[in-house]
Parts: structure tokens; C-alpha cells; sequence
């Protein structure tokens, strides 16, 4: 059989799994290697299902067996979790903590459990089939697995390139996250839940390119039998890419940003005058680029521009635009910490709130936190030269009411808007 490079079909889409996968907790798995977590979430993902012929009667057996699994793994990080809490400090991961070393010993022990369970579930087609898929999703982590070492035969100086190319890799996806997490808890208030959506989506989008980047650096690292051999171990290609949830939903959009998300949104199609044509193109997950005039992609950024508030100074296309010199990032680095700062307060403020007063909570913190964007993006105003408060402010566009979108994100009506800095 013809081989292929791996790192041509194979981006590792391990890191986009345990962002996308509902299932096990899949998002604590180390880098060592998918486990049967991943295998168990792949198995009730309906694509997977259906390469692997699962008759009705397993896909049950499997449902069950990842929800015993999930809530024994929520039982283990509690345990772990009231642990830490009773140390106080926490140690760090290079110094030796009894706590730590007994959940991941209890981690094992679900894993070879759960294990056990999908060796009797499956036979034996399905499961070197979903072995395959699994070491496809794993990408390049699965090149310090002890059995790939041994099956490549990969030497010691192999093996500490590649651990300096995963090493780079981790850093990149946890610099992401952070990225991300602060952009959420600077977005609009009321507008969390389509933040939430579009910090999935570029995390998704930031594991594909950072683990294709890594399979092609580690490509160089092997022999053509090394290769050669590996690509025999994955098997046919499987399209993980194009995977979707039980209900459908893709999980997987390299290109998708808080733009897409806007645009599934009533009252966006709404002001973008899309027709019905263009409306079906895109529920079909046919590209906005093709599918939108040039007037309405305009229209399209500047509502998602506007949507993101205050965390749009983030984004390093806003910085070069508008041409921010150091000293005005730190400034504004300074005053979105600050505005991070106060919206966690006001968020741990309604987590404590009565359940009687919870709503009334929410709409309190959301209003609290409008007048706290207002606030910051006249102090950011403050930052900027009157020539970039004009260019943001044409990005900017004729103002959208946001209103509208807490509503369609099933969010309450807020009780006003950050204004463009004047």
C-alpha cells in the first residue's frame, strides 16, 4: 500500500478534542497520551459510530460507560481539589506531593477500568480501527507514548528534539488559553455566551495549527522508515476535521471567530439584509467569505468590533491598525487588568448572592459592569492621539444595538453600551 507523509493528513487535532469533545473530562488528560477518555468521547461522536459499524445496542453500553466514567473522574479532582484546599499553598509540579500522586493514580486506575470495559464492548476490528483514529487525534504527543518510542525505535536524541518541540507546543496552546480567558472576562457584559462560543472556536483553531506546525517539525526529526512505519500505524485517514456532535453541531471550524458566531445570530442576519439563499449557504457551514457581499463583511466586522468592547485593544490586529506605540499597550494593558480585576469581583459578588436574589444579582452586576466599560473606554480614549481615536472609531461604524444580541444569546437586555472613544 502507498504511503503518505503523516504530517500531511494528519494536523493532531488531540489538543482541538479536549476543547470540543463533551464527555470524561477529557480536558485533564495529560500530554502523555489520549487514554481512554478521548476513546470513549470518540466513540459517541455519530461519525466515529458509524466507521466503526456500532450496533445500537453498543452505543448504549457506551453511553453509559462514559457517564459512570465522567462522574467517578468529577468524584477524584473533588477529592483532589478539597486536598489543595486544605494544604493552603500549592506545590509545584517538579516537587514531589503525595495529594497529586494519589489522583493520577486513581486516574490510571479509571482509565485500565474503562479499558477493560471497551475490550469486552468491542470487537477486535473495532477496536484497532479506534485505536487508529485515536493515535490520529493524538498527533504529535503520541511520539512520547512508550510504545510509539519502541515501535519507531526512536533514539535519545530523537526523543529530546521532540520533547523540545512539544514543550514549544504546550506553551503556545497555554499562552492561547490565557489569551482567551482574558478576552472573555473583558467582553461585553451580557454577551458570555457568544464570548464562551468564540473562545472555543479560536482555541480549536489555534491546537490545528500549532500541532500541524509540530507534526511537520518532527517529520524532519525521523528516518523514511521511521515515517514510514508510523503511517502504516494510523491507518486510513480518518476525517477529524470534519467532526460533528450527537446534535450535529460541528466541532471543528479552523477559521471561525466571534464574526461567525454573530452570524448565526437572527439580529445580525437581521442588519445584514441577508437573503434566503445566503442564509441557507450558511447554515450548510459554507464559508462567510463566499457567501457575503463586501458591504456585508464590512458591516460584519464592525458589529463584531463593537461587540467585543474594551478586549478588541487586545487583539494585535487592533494594535497595528490603529499603530499603538509600547508605551500607549502597557497603558492599556494597565487599564484592562483593572477592568478584568473589577468584573471578577463583581461575578464572585453574584455567586454569593441568595437564590432569591440571584437574578436580581445579575442584572445589578451587568449594569455595574456596563458603567465599568464606559469608564475604561473613555480612560483608553485618554491613551489615544486624536487621529487613532478617528480610525477606531470609522472600524467602529455606525453603532449596533448590542441589545439585540443579549437577547438572541438568551442574555437580559443591559441597561447600556461602552461608547467609541471620542
Amino acid at each position: 500500500m502507498k504511503t503518505t507523509r503523516p504530517w500531511a493528513i494528519v494536523p493532531g487535532l488531540l489538543a482541538v478534542l479536549l476543547v470540543a469533545l463533551a464527555g470524561v473530562g477529557q480536558g485533564q488528560l495529560g500530554i502523555g497520551g489520549p487514554g481512554e477518555g478521548v476513546k470513549l468521547a470518540l466513540l459517541r461522536l455519530p461519525a466515529v459510530q458509524k466507521e466503526l459499524k456500532l450496533t445500537d445496542k453498543q452505543k448504549t453500553a457506551i453511553d453509559g460507560l462514559a457517564d459512570r466514567t465522567k462522574a467517578a473522574r468529577k468524584e477524584v479532582d473533588a477529592a483532589s481539589k478539597g486536598q489543595e484546599k486544605a494544604k493552603g499553598e500549592a506545590i509545584p509540579k517538579d516537587m514531589p506531593d503525595p495529594a497529586r500522586d494519589a489522583r493520577e493514580a486513581a486516574l490510571a486506575e479509571l482509565e485500565a477500568s474503562a479499558e477493560g470495559s471497551l475490550r469486552k464492548l468491542l470487537d477486535a476490528d473495532q477496536r484497532s480501527r479506534l485505536a487508529e483514529i485515536a493515535l490520529q487525534a493524538e498527533g504529535p504527543r503520541a511520539f512520547l507514548r512508550p510504545e510509539v518510542i519502541r515501535a519507531l525505535d526512536i533514539d535519545d536524541a530523537q526523543l529530546d528534539q521532540i520533547r523540545e518541540i512539544l514543550g514549544a507546543v504546550r506553551e503556545q496552546q497555554d499562552q492561547a488559553k490565557a489569551i482567551q480567558k482574558r478576552s472573555a472576562e473583558l467582553g461585553t457584559a451580557g454577551l458570555e455566551k457568544v464570548a464562551k462560543e468564540q473562545q472555543k472556536a479560536q482555541l480549536r483553531g489555534a491546537a490545528y495549527r500549532v500541532g500541524r506546525r509540530a507534526m511537520a517539525e518532527i517529520g524532519k526529526i525521523l528516518s523514511k522508515k521511521q515515517k514510514d512505519k508510523y503511517t502504516r500505524m494510523l491507518g486510513e485517514p480518518f476525517d477529524l476535521a470534519g467532526l460533528t456532535d450527537p446534535e450535529g453541531r460541528k466541532l471543528f471550524n479552523e477559521s471561525a471567530d466571534l464574526a461567525s458566531a454573530l452570524l448565526r445570530m437572527p439580529p445580525v442576519r437581521e442588519e445584514l439584509k441577508l437573503t434566503d439563499e445566503q442564509k441557507a449557504a450558511l447554515d450548510r457551514d459554507e464559508p462567510a467569505s463566499r457567501v457575503l457581499k463586501p458591504a456585508q463583511r464590512s458591516r460584519l466586522s464592525q458589529i463584531a468590533l463593537q461587540s467585543e468592547g474594551p478586549a478588541a485593544f487586545l487583539r494585535p490586529e487592533v494594535v497595528r491598525s490603529l499603530k499603538l506605540d509600547d508605551e500607549q499597550v502597557a497603558r492599556i494593558e494597565e487599564i484592562l487588568t483593572g477592568l478584568g480585576d473589577a468584573r471578577r469581583q463583581l461575578r464572585d459578588a453574584r455567586k454569593q448572592a441568595d437564590e432569591a436574589r440571584k437574578e436580581q444579582a445579575k442584572e445589578e452586576m451587568e449594569s455595574a459592569s456596563d458603567r465599568l466599560g464606559k469608564g475604561v473606554m473613555s480612560r483608553i480614549a485618554a491613551v489615544l492621539t486624536r487621529a487613532q481615536r478617528e480610525s477606531f472609531r470609522k472600524q467602529l461604524g455606525e453603532p449596533f444595538d448590542l441589545t439585540r444580541l443579549r437577547g438572541a444569546a438568551g442574555q437580559p437586555a443591559p441597561k447600556g453600551e461602552p461608547p467609541a472613544p471620542k
